[in-house]
């Protein structure tokens, strides 16, 4: 009986130890010698794999925007920001004013979250509210109130660096003029300036800087940390089109129909004349520009069906039109169908 016993324990320790050397040889052949896993992609049905989502959205949604990795959308309906899983092809998340109106919202950059504005006036005073709204783990925000404001009052834009936890947030009125207020990473406001109703913002992502362009089509920006402000020397017209997580500024280079010809990207602490500079194939008007996070830019055709991406010269063809581009996915709309692209 011993004996049966242990010829069974050592068939057992023989069976580990076989199954130990096999999976260490499977290692040895997946992991490369820096000691990264080496991964292969296996055709199993000798057909290109799909690489596209496709989900059924309402027909009343406007104002449709793509997370940062293509997880989710938002899209407002009858007043409502609705978060949508592309995944699940269902919406996880609707979120209404309470007693006021949801008048902006955006995505962040980098993570799944959206920062909306929430109109809250009074009889008697213009009154904003700005929350945030965290998808991955439910929790949402409220940031203070912004009061006495000029009626009626409108968010036109928000800025929200996840690394310096810095908020710029401008506010226009009927009148045509705007203010620029500012929370820190204590929560604490502060005004920063009056402005155009027109002017143009985008916040630098690794310190605290305000990067403007006025009606004038003037750029320059702004150093949050003493308040100094610099413009940018470009000759002629020019277009502040976007910041990217790295602090590269893009601007598009105008002509006499402030049609963009050209895109020059660089960061302000390089000479100017050492940015870089790409022609356009042809003049594009300001909204057929999509700059993502990673500073690819992708230029879209006239009517929305197709896009370039300006670094390599890809063209890629769409199915309807193009709703967003963030890092790595594009969304076009065919009717009520969202349609969400990989992109190489």
């Amino acid at each position: 009986m011993l004996k049966k016993t242990m010829a069974r324990i050592y068939r057992w320790i023989l069976l580990s130890v076989m199954m130990q050397v096999a999976v260490l040889s499977f290692l040895n052949s997946y992991v490369s010698r820096s000691g990264e896993f080496k991964f292969q992609s296996i055709d199993l049905s000798g057909e290109e794999i799909d690489n596209t989502i496709e989900t059924e959205i309402p027909s009343n949604v406007r104002d449709i925007k793509m997370s940062h990795d293509g997880t989710y959308i938002a899209y407002m309906q009858d007043g409502k920001l609705v978060i949508h899983d592309l995944l699940a092809e269902q919406a996880v998340k609707t979120i209404d004013g309470g007693d006021g109106t949801i008048s902006y919202y955006e995505w962040l950059p980098d993570r799944n979250m959206v920062i909306y504005a929430i109109d809250v006036s009074t009889q008697y005073s213009g009154r904003i509210q700005l929350n945030t709204y965290e998808v991955d783990t439910d929790i949402e925000r409220e940031y203070p109130v912004l009061k006495n404001l000029s009626k009626p009052c409108k968010v036109d834009a928000i800025e929200l660096s996840t690394f310096t936890k810095v908020l710029y947030v401008k506010i226009s009125n009927n009148s045509g003029r705007a203010v620029i207020y500012k929370f820190n990473i204590m929560n604490n406001l502060f005004w920063v300036m009056e402005t155009s109703s027109e002017t143009v913002i985008y916040e630098a992502n690794l310190s605290d800087i305000l990067f403007y362009q006025n009606e004038k089509f003037e750029i320059a920006y702004r150093d949050g940390s003493n308040g100094s402000r610099k413009s940018l020397g470009f000759k002629g017209k020019t277009m502040l089109l976007s910041v990217d997580a790295e602090d590269t500024v893009f601007v598009g280079r105008l002509n006499d129909d402030n049609r963009i010809t050209a895109i020059t990207r660089g960061k302000i602490e390089e000479p100017e004349d050492s940015w870089r500079t790409e022609t356009l194939e042809e003049p594009v008007s300001r909204n057929q520009v999509y700059i993502t996070s990673n500073g690819t830019v992708y230029i879209s055709s006239s009517d929305g069906k197709s896009i370039y991406n300006l670094d390599d010269g890809e063209k890629i063809e769409l199915r309807g039109k193009i709703v967003d581009i963030v890092n790595g996915y594009i969304a076009s709309k065919d009717g009520n169908t969202l349609v969400i692209r990989e992109l190489k």
